[in-house]
């Protein structure tokens, strides 16, 4: 396992919360159009652009999935110990922080607390996301059609904005 260096802090300035809000704002236009319920976006040590794009968090050692619902705030579920949450919320602007050993559970766990049970969740990079999780959750939530939505999420990008562009902060499309 790779393990990143240095300090990552959250600069206001260059990336203030507006900046992300807008992305997840895009994020969930395109749900609506598309009739996804709620987005995942998974990260870790060594592919977390997407999460960091919508968020600003990146895991060092550790794993963290992003869960944008079609309306309301997004909540981070983390496979870290809860004792470093002062840090996480440093660097990002997520109200919500999900700590759990088993993902499917807390992804579930999410969903009901939503007002309407999601028919369709959307994996960004399905590559990259843990196939166990997502059996599992196909499992958990027999009745909610589980899709790749890479493909058109990835059209968010094509116009990135001057600051993306001149910070290289654009996710990586796979």
């Amino acid at each position: 396992m790779t393990v990143k260096n240095g300090l990552i802090e959250w600069d206001k300035k260059l990336f203030p919360e507006n900046l992300f809000r807008q992305r997840l704002e895009k994020l969930q236009s395109l749900m609506r159009e598309q009739k996804i319920n709620l987005v995942v976006i998974y990260g870790d040590v060594t592919e977390s652009e997407s999460l960091a794009y919508y968020t600003n968090f990146k895991p060092y050692y550790f794993s963290a999935i992003l869960c944008v619902p079609l309306h309301g705030e997004p909540v981070l579920i983390t496979d870290l110990n809860q004792r470093v949450e002062t840090w996480i919320r440093t660097t990002t602007f997520l109200r919500r922080i999900i700590f759990t050993k088993d993902y499917a559970d807390a992804i579930q766990a999410f969903c009901m607390s939503l007002d309407i049970l999601p028919q369709k969740i959307g994996i960004l990079e399905s590559d990259i996301f843990p196939h166990q999780i997502i059996d599992k959750l196909k499992e958990k939530l027999k009745e909610v059609r589980i899709v790749d939505v890479s493909d058109i999420v990835c059209l968010l990008y094509t116009s990135p904005s001057p600051r993306d562009l001149s910070t290289s902060r654009m996710p990586s499309s796979a």
